[in-house]
């Protein structure tokens, strides 16, 4: 088995997050889609990270090696309420679960949606501002 997927898999959800328009209306602009949010950014904002990589042994039947990438879409806003962030990470579950956004990974086979987590808000600041987040979780498998 060659080196690590998770790079190639993050890519593209980064790539495809960056280019949907209706991601982009919800969040403002593609500075706020990426791998690094730079401290200070405003939301509301994703950060898209790698998640767990493991071998997923004789795939489909046959030996062929083959393993399964996790991709983590954190997803934050201050809006008052949970309506916003809410929005932003169905948006993202549509377009990770859609296998066209997985086309530039070699050996794709499958995505399939894991979580889409709750965090309870959080005044990070004590200034009296709510931090709203969830956790968008998908899982591709490769051949």
């Amino acid at each position: 088995m060659a080196g690590s997927r998770v790079r190639d898999c993050v890519n593209a959800a980064v790539d495809t997050l960056k280019s949907d328009t209706g991601l982009l209306a919800l969040v403002g602009d593609a500075t706020r889609i990426n791998v690094h949010i730079p401290q200070g950014t405003d939301t509301p904002y994703t950060m898209i990270m790698g998640g767990d990589e493991i071998p997923w042994a004789q795939a489909f039947g046959d030996d062929t090696p083959s393993r399964q990438v996790d991709v983590l879409v954190q997803c934050v806003s201050t809006y008052r309420g949970s309506s916003q962030v809410d929005g932003i990470a169905s948006r993202v579950m549509d377009v990770l679960t859609d296998d066209t956004t997985w086309a530039s990974v070699s050996g794709f086979s499958a995505v399939e949606f894991v979580r889409n987590a709750f965090q309870p808000p959080v005044d990070l600041n004590a200034d009296g501002v709510l931090w709203f987040v969830r956790l968008v979780s998908v899982r591709v498998s490769l051949i």
